[in-house]
């Protein structure tokens, strides 16, 4: 029995249907966001994402808002700038594009890195050593680029006897002494303590 679909009028004959109405027309089962918030350091202006912290050109907001989605989605695609969603859902055996509106909302915070920066705070110094003072700042140079990559620097002292990058986290200034194939004699200070547990800096003395 032919149908006529009751907000558009196209027959049964040249679109399939659900129900009473066709493909296009029919409620569509799809649970979209009308907008998402992100955490935004009005120093450094990364976004956290999932209990880290990146750079917004590193962020997959696309990937983001396609997981908040929720229906028979064959292919989706987000553009940040319009904040326009296109969906291509599945619809009683036809597929159906889907436009919507996300809107991608701001919150203005400190992250946990800029906040240790200000503060001066450090667990690690990396000694740089040498008889050229010319290759000390090289490698000196290349150790905090590579350290600045996964954590930060508070603090770089040149000395008489060469330079000492102060490091926000231990494992990553050992990680980036590692990673550029650099020896070093480790020791350690403690600190003082903390909720019962003793705090310890560490010293990572290398020479070039």
């Amino acid at each position: 029995m032919e149908k006529i679909c009751p907000r558009c009028g196209i027959s049964s004959e040249k679109r399939r249907f659900a129900g009473n109405f066709c493909s296009s027309c029919a409620p569509l089962k799809l649970e979209v966001p009308s907008s998402i918030e992100l955490l935004r350091c009005t120093r450094c202006e990364r976004l956290q994402i999932e209990k880290g912290w990146k750079h917004e050109g590193a962020v997959d907001l696309e990937g983001m808002v396609q997981k908040l989605c929720k229906g028979e989605i064959r292919n989706a695609s987000f553009d940040p700038q319009s904040g326009e969603l296109s969906l291509i859902v599945e619809q009683a055996g036809a597929f159906v594009e889907v436009k919507r509106k996300v809107a991608v909302n701001y919150a203005k915070t400190i992250c946990i890195d800029c906040s240790r920066t200000a503060s001066g705070y450090f667990e690690a110094i990396i000694q740089v050593r040498g008889k050229k003072r010319e290759r000390v700042e090289k490698k000196a140079g290349e150790i905090a680029n590579a350290v600045l990559k996964k954590s930060f620097i508070p603090k770089i002292e040149e000395l008489k006897e060469g330079i000492d990058i102060y490091c926000g986290s231990r494992n990553e200034a050992i990680g980036a002494l590692n990673a550029l194939r650099l020896g070093f004699l480790r020791t350690e200070k403690l600190a003082g303590e903390r909720d019962g547990k003793r705090l310890y800096r560490t010293t990572l003395a290398i020479r070039v």
